[in-house]
């Protein structure tokens, strides 16, 4: 997912999340999330909602200083949080499905969460529950196994372990992206009933019974539309029919268009701005392509996620979490245990 040559340096993050502390906040005690994100919308200028729906070095999303908002920041998480410096390597989701232990899994999400929370990340880009289809699919071992209702159940206990903690999971990759092989081209076809009973049953359990907030789109087309443009994938099945209320990011480098993504029901393109930068955003709008209205509705989707987590209501860094420590350790080890599988050669299948 990450171009690791792009990405931003862990000395301009850390930079970025020390300037980020002088920042005020919203001062609004009893409001709701809605609330607070339709505030903050309305005093947004053109400008800064054209930047806001970007993402800022690469794995950030942009501050609003002028209305007091802090930049938000990401951590891949396939084996736990990556790129801030030490932490605590747990199993990757292959081993954590092969336990089929929900509690053992929302233990090991907990310690992951914390530590993101200790070192100021409030987003996370996983659980990864696309299903294991093509074995030399490179990803694999990051996703929670070929069983859909197992991937399901393992990332819903691992999104509502991390919301208990105020860290934002990204379920990724909607949908059908099963192979890794020239994945910008390659459409993945099916009718609707290979789509609705393989492909999509474990991000809807991550949605309906995780409580999953944040989604992230895929690279390839599916039955020849973009991901990131399928409007009846976001809107109509997302949104419309499982009731997801949140943002939807791109994977890194996965827009195509202006147009498309926004009138799709994307929210937030990720690296940086590219596709939605402010001066096609702004070309789109004016040319009737884009309605300004769908411009407000993707900042207020992501304000609305990020208000409702707590994200703009506390310190950008957790002082109480520990970023690094033996619990962590533990934990990681008994949840590698607990997905040991042993196989048998009873009838001699494998020489």
């Amino acid at each position: 997912m990450l171009d690791e040559s792009k990405s931003a340096t862990l000395a301009e993050m850390n930079q970025a999340k020390v300037e980020d502390l002088d920042f005020p906040g919203l001062k609004a005690a009893g409001r709701s999330a809605e609330e607070q994100a339709a505030s903050i919308l309305e005093a947004m200028t053109f400008e800064e909602k054209a930047g806001f729906i970007s993402g800022y070095k690469s794995l950030g999303i942009r501050a609003l200083p002028r209305l007091g908002l802090p930049s938000v920041w990401m951590s891949d998480a396939t084996s736990g949080v990556r790129s801030y410096g030490p932490a605590a390597a747990f199993p990757s989701g292959v081993a954590m499905a092969a336990s089929w232990d929900r509690q053992l899994i929302a233990r090991a999400a907990g310690s992951i969460a914390e530590t993101a929370r200790a070192k100021g990340i409030s987003i996370l880009l996983g659980p990864g529950v696309n299903i294991a289809r093509i074995p030399t699919c490179g990803r694999n071992f990051e996703y929670f196994g070929e069983d859909p209702f197992l991937a399901g159940e393992m990332a819903a206990a691992y999104i509502s372990a991390c919301s208990k903690k105020g860290v934002i999971c990204t379920v990724k990759h909607l949908a059908a992206n099963n192979s890794e092989y020239d994945r910008h081209k390659i459409s993945s076809d099916m009718d609707e009933r290979t789509l609705r009973e393989l492909y999509l049953p474990a991000f809807e359990t991550a949605v309906k019974k995780g409580g999953a907030t944040a989604l992230m789109t895929a690279y390839n087309p599916i039955n020849g539309v973009w991901a990131s443009e399928n409007r009846r994938l976001i809107t109509d099945i997302l949104r419309g029919e499982w009731g997801f209320e949140g943002m939807v990011i791109s994977d890194w480098n996965s827009l195509y268009s202006t147009s498309g993504p926004m009138n799709a029901g994307m929210d937030l393109e990720m690296p940086q701005a590219r596709w939605l930068s402010r001066e096609r955003i702004q070309k789109a709008v004016e040319s009737g392509e884009v309605p300004q209205q769908k411009l407000d509705d993707m900042c207020g989707r992501i304000l609305r996620t990020l208000f409702t987590a707590g994200v703009y209501s506390r310190p950008v860094k957790d002082t109480d979490s520990r970023e690094f420590h033996e619990e962590h350790n533990k934990r990681a080890l008994q949840t590698a245990e607990a997905g040991i599988v042993l196989l048998k050669n009873n009838n001699k299948a494998l020489p």
